[in-house]
């Protein structure tokens, strides 16, 4: 299948809170996006509240500013999760597209339908490591400054969801006209191993090396941090194994 045969969904949470246990989901919006000749073209917006069914945190409205108030009306997440699903009766092959969406909103929404039964995801900030290794950073906002984005913001306010689906959407624009001029592919299966394959890191992110050179560690510190670290993101562990096996087995130079 084709990068254009699929239907690319940008969606985009407000919670209670960071902890899918107790905390929930307050907002949900996205957008319904193509990839053709001239890049994404969209076809519908989705948003609505989302009733949470506790009380929303202080802490957490002085981010988003939903109130407890604001959702007294909204349906439930069961209940916006039948709205999307429906919308996407015709729509084919579904990819749900997040920035970051592997770190957070799958521990949210990844469990339920409708993206369940879609189950075709691509992060953008993942993308984004791999196409723009001299980038800054890697939120949302910083990639929209870095690559020069012109965006109408339709009114929307920092911190809300569909201000973050608008600025996601148009990362991943840019992001795919990259990889397909890159690439030499437009296969959609390749889009999403390569989004998905391992990013190795140059430098370290924690502990005694932290911000020097991969490489400045001795093996015995990298394989005490690959027994010991049971909780190193999979990146990592991928980079220190790649180095120790490189240090084993060198690279030989053709004569």
């Amino acid at each position: 299948m084709r990068i254009s045969d699929a239907t690319f969904v940008i969606y985009d949470l407000e919670t209670c809170g960071l902890d899918p246990a107790t905390d929930r989901i307050v907002e949900i919006a996205g957008k319904f996006m193509r990839f053709g000749a001239g890049g994404l073209e969209g076809i519908r917006f989705f948003q609505t509240l989302v009733d949470p069914g506790v009380p929303i945190p202080p802490q957490t409205m002085a981010i988003h500013h939903i109130r407890d108030e604001d959702v007294v009306n909204a349906p439930t997440w069961e209940d916006a999760c039948a709205d999307i699903e429906a919308a996407l009766r015709n729509e084919g092959t579904v990819v749900w597209v997040a920035h970051n969406g592997s770190e957070f909103d799958d521990r949210f929404v990844y469990a339920d339908e409708p993206f369940r039964s879609n189950a075709r995801f691509l992060d953008t900030k993942r993308l984004a490591q791999h196409l723009l290794p001299d980038a800054p950073g890697y939120s949302n906002q910083t990639l929209r400054y870095y690559l020069g984005l012109s965006l109408d913001m339709m009114g929307t306010a920092p911190h809300r969801a569909l201000a973050d689906v608008i600025v996601t959407a148009a990362l991943l624009d840019s992001l795919l006209q990259v990889y397909c001029e890159t690439s030499g592919t437009m296969l959609l299966d390749d889009l999403l191993g390569f989004a998905a394959s391992p990013i190795l890191y140059t430098s370290w992110p924690l502990g005694k090396y932290r911000n020097q050179p991969l490489g400045n560690a001795p093996d015995d510190y990298v394989e005490w941090c690959l027994r010991s670290m049971s909780d190193l993101k999979p990146d990592l562990r991928y980079s220190l194994g790649e180095l120790l096996r490189k240090r084993t087995r060198p690279e030989t130079s053709k004569s």
